[in-house]
């Protein structure tokens, strides 16, 4: 390398203006630009592979044509050339870096998308169980032949479930940082309705809502989210329709988001295996009562104040219990305080700017 100052390519693999991809790609992004180093970044976006940096924005070529789960690899094939002119590659995507090169890899992991691509199969047709056991396989391969300088894991959760991906340092949990509005007027809490937030999408398993929702009648839900399964949406949508107690407010303003957190006593959270969880953590900021299930990263949130549950059973039995009246406390100020700490952007970027800045030199 020469003796210049360091030049970082990111990675990322979509720019899908959501999520917790997108909160730690933006979060990254802003940390790197204030050291003044020349910074790259890689994403896909409608089926192309894309770079920007400050000479501008540059096509690198389709992608539409390959395999979604092999597509993480074809875009480094795409941008290779890009990558040998780097020094430091951070990438977010978890499991993108199949290339050999010399370059310093850091990697910021929110689940391996091998494990991911398991978890899938519980809710694709029998007949995509089978091609997606064989994709399992293959990227269980790719990830295990990675072995970058860092692995930086979003959750405890996502660290434990990835023991066939390796580094050359210590593998680390920096959790990502959660957006935080401050909220004006008054944070009175009402009972009703539970809510939640996220996409509306199989995993995120809203069906479950639904049907507790048909269980309970005199409860009411608000689902907040928004959809990129269109077949699956009209068919979700239908089902919302027959039930006189739900309420979905598709692609919601942040304004409709932080007053119904705002007001909202019980955060539900339906998914399980959540690598994380970035809207637990929005609701547990806004003082919310999380109600997640024990099977992945969420619990790390707000262990002292969450309600968990194992299974579907031991759900309904929960809510049968808010819905006979019994009271739960909600946080205190105290604890509110303590989660808004854990995860600041301000944290999260100074923890992960130690790592990376091991590996850019001055000048």
């Amino acid at each position: 390398m020469d003796s210049g100052k360091s030049k970082i390519v990111v990675i990322k693999f979509d720019n899908y203006q959501g999520g917790g991809t997108f909160v730690v790609a933006r979060s990254v992004l802003n940390a790197l630009k204030k050291t003044g180093k020349e910074i790259s970044l890689c994403y896909i976006q409608h089926g192309r592979v894309y770079c920007e940096n400050a000479e501008g924005k540059t096509d690198l070529g389709n992608i539409k044509f390959v395999p979604p789960f092999l597509q993480n690899f074809y875009q480094n094939i795409l941008i290779r050339k890009i990558i040998k002119r780097n020094d430091v590659i951070v990438c977010l995507q978890g499991t993108s870096l199949y290339l050999p090169s010399k370059n310093h890899k850091i990697v910021y992991v929110h689940h391996s998308n091998a494990f991911r691509y398991y978890d899938d199969i519980r809710w694709k047709p029998f007949f995509k169980k089978i091609s997606n056991a064989l994709e399992v396989l293959i990227i269980l391969f790719l990830e295990a032949m990675q072995k970058p300088d860092e692995l930086i894991f979003n959750s405890e959760y996502s660290l434990q479930r990835a023991y066939h991906m390796r580094s050359k340092n210590k593998q680390v949990v920096i959790y990502p940082p959660v957006p935080f509005r401050r909220q004006n007027g008054s944070n009175l809490k009402q009972r009703m309705p539970f809510v939640s937030l996220g996409r509306i999408h199989p995993e995120k398993n809203h069906e479950l809502q639904l049907k507790l929702a048909a269980l309970f009648p005199d409860l009411s839900f608000e689902i907040i989210g928004i959809t990129h399964e269109s077949k699956y949406f009209h068919e979700f949508d239908k089902k919302v329709k027959k039930l006189k107690n739900v309420e979905v407010f598709y692609t919601a303003s942040e304004e409709i988001i932080d007053n119904k957190l705002n007001r909202a006593t019980f955060f539900l959270h339906t998914m399980i295996g959540e690598h994380f969880g970035i809207a637990v953590g929005e609701a547990a900021m806004r003082g919310c009562i999380p109600i997640i299930n024990f099977k992945g990263g969420a619990k790390e949130i707000a262990p002292e104040f969450s309600l968990i549950y194992n299974n579907e059973t031991d759900l309904i039995s929960l809510l049968k219990r808010i819905n006979d009246g019994e009271k739960f406390n909600s946080p205190t100020a105290d604890q509110v305080q303590v989660v808004r700490d854990k995860f600041s952007e301000t944290r999260f970027q100074n923890h992960f700017m130690n790592i990376i800045k091991k590996y850019i030199k001055n000048g």
